[in-house]
């Protein structure tokens, strides 16, 4: 499996972590430039979790972002598809080694792994874990 460290080049598909779907919505400057280079390049596929769906609809509803928005319009925007969270990878979730304690965190992990992804993450913890990350 490929380690965590970050990759520069092509992808056929990127799965998205919350906070760079929030970023790239808001236009955020924390979002990096090869993160920002591979959502919007045209001719990469984005992919989005049902599970980060749902945690960016649920934070959004809860006020977390400072404004209000609109899930489905970021995503159409980005030409992105909402995966279903396949059951084996509550399996893999369960097996992870216990260095994020978020469980939706765990989740996405699990899913880049089952799916072999690369997951578009600033988040350091992630980079620990056996995926790729784009950031």
């Amino acid at each position: 499996m490929p380690s965590g460290k970050s990759i520069i080049g092509r992808n056929l598909a990127i799965l998205l972590d919350t906070h760079a779907l929030v970023w790239v919505g808001i236009g955020d400057p924390r979002l990096s430039e090869a993160a920002r280079n591979a959502i919007l390049d045209p001719d990469q596929q984005v992919l989005i979790s049902a599970v980060t769906a749902y945690e960016f609809v649920d934070l959004n509803r809860r006020g977390r972002f400072g404004a209000d928005l609109p899930f489905a319009e970021i995503a159409t925007q980005l030409g992105a598809s909402i995966m279903d969270y396949p059951a084996a990878c509550s399996v893999i979730a369960g097996l992870l080694p216990l260095l994020h304690l978020d469980p939706v965190d765990r989740m996405l992990i699990a899913f880049a792994v089952h799916s072999d992804l690369p997951i578009v993450t600033a988040d350091a913890t992630i980079r620990q874990y056996p995926v790729r990350v784009i950031w």
